[in-house]
């Protein structure tokens, strides 16, 4: 039954990840913005819950917020910006954030499993 759990947050983490590469932020209305965001929090909640010891692995679910910042950082690297390109600034707010809501849902899930153990 344990490598069940490991396999299924594996799935997790592929998926979170995809969806912090391609949806995470790309919404621009309030409501889809806050849908997939919450999706994203519920899907790393479930690696903490499916793996409590390790829920610390929910940081993995951002791997394609990690890889799109870095595409976008060496692209910039030794070049001018170009008009309508997004600030650096914003590009690093963004792989905190997804960072940040992983480890939160990590953290929630991890505390919802072990609460009544």
């Amino acid at each position: 039954m344990k490598y069940i759990y490991w396999i299924l947050a594996v799935i997790l983490i592929l998926i979170m990840g995809y969806l912090s590469a391609f949806g995470l932020f790309a919404d621009s209305t309030f409501t889809g913005m806050f849908t997939v965001i919450l999706i994203y929090v519920v899907g790393c909640a479930g690696v903490g819950a499916l793996i409590p010891q390790h829920w610390k692995l929910s940081i993995l679910c951002s791997w394609g917020a990690v890889l799109l910042t870095l595409l976008e950082l060496g692209y910039r690297i030794g070049r001018e910006a170009v008009p309508g390109q997004q600030p650096i600034v914003q590009v690093l707010l963004i792989l905190c954030g997804a960072v940040g809501l992983a480890l939160l849902g990590g953290y929630v899930g991890y505390r919802i499993r072990t609460r009544n153990a």
